[in-house]
């Protein structure tokens, strides 16, 4: 065990921008007037995806199984000091890292339903397939904690971006907790054609602060 943390944290020191491979997409999140660019590399075959997501504040890697359920994720956010790595064990998450100079190793469980790091692009599956709700653990990277979520099927409907219409399937995304759903949800669309993520509107924790919007802006 202790090998494989050592592994898993030696790692984190090559999480590194790659050359480019596979598809390229861009989105643009708004909070408010505030703008923020991020480009995605994604690479897809028979074995899942291997997913690189970059912009001016983090940086991570993700790579899945065919069903979409990661397997490991590098996460790095140097604004927080913040490195991680972890690996999927079984039931179990390994987590090695540091925050602020100060070493992490820790493992999380997540038994009884799959584990979702970006989920824009793990979700392809449930939303190409007839299921109407399914839940999913994902990783709060500040606590290195799991935290148990809710996707649900609202329907389909017209969605414009890039100055384009498109048949979408809307869905909804909750904490898999009656009161926590209460306090926080999120809507993202996923193209009909083939379950690609375009848009995202997550509510806002802080009383009267702005909604963040997330839009496929290339890539389409």
């Amino acid at each position: 065990m202790k090998g494989c943390v050592a592994r898993l944290f030696c790692s984190l020191f090559f999480l590194v921008p790659l050359p480019c491979h596979g598809r390229v997409l861009t989105y643009t999140r708004m909070v408010g007037q505030e703008k923020l660019l991020t480009t995605i590399q994604l690479e897809e075959t028979a074995q899942g995806f291997t997913l690189t997501r970059q912009n001016a504040q983090e940086i991570c890697k993700v790579v899945a199984d065919p069903s979409g359920d990661t397997q490991r994720w590098e996460y790095a956010n140097p604004g927080l000091k913040l490195k991680l790595s972890a690996v999927r064990q079984g039931s179990a998450i390994a987590i090695a890292g540091e925050i602020e100079g100060k070493p992490i190793q820790k493992q999380v469980q997540m038994e009884g339903a799959p584990w979702y790091q970006e989920l824009g692009f793990s979700a392809k599956r449930f939303v190409l397939s007839s299921a109407d709700s399914m839940t999913f653990f994902m990783i709060h990277p500040l606590k290195q904690s799991a935290h148990k979520m809710k996707l649900r099927k609202i329907g389909r409907t017209v969605v414009t971006v890039q100055g384009k219409t498109v048949e979408s399937v809307e869905l909804k995304v909750n904490m898999d907790s009656f009161l926590l759903s209460l306090a926080w949800s999120a809507h993202q669309w996923h193209r009909l054609l083939d379950g690609l993520f375009i848009k995202y509107r997550g509510d806002s924790l802080k009383l009267g602060a702005p909604d963040t919007i997330v839009e496929i802006s290339s890539g389409l």
